[in-house]
């Protein structure tokens, strides 16, 4: 496959390329994030409640 020289906006092939990989790193920061929002959730639960709550 040639790809002609220039700017990569104007390369469909980068483009895409980019569009894909930005997409698949999102897409893991926001499952990542929301995992561990379910630990903290979990760890959370399992703490014994007193009387107060404590700020």
């Amino acid at each position: 496959m040639y790809i002609m020289p220039g700017s990569t906006w104007e390369n469909e092939f980068v483009e895409s390329v980019n569009g894909t990989m930005a997409r698949e790193l999102l897409n893991r920061e926001i499952l990542i994030r929301y995992m561990g929002q379910k630990i903290v959730q979990i760890r959370l639960r399992k703490l014994p409640l007193s009387g107060k709550l404590r700020r």
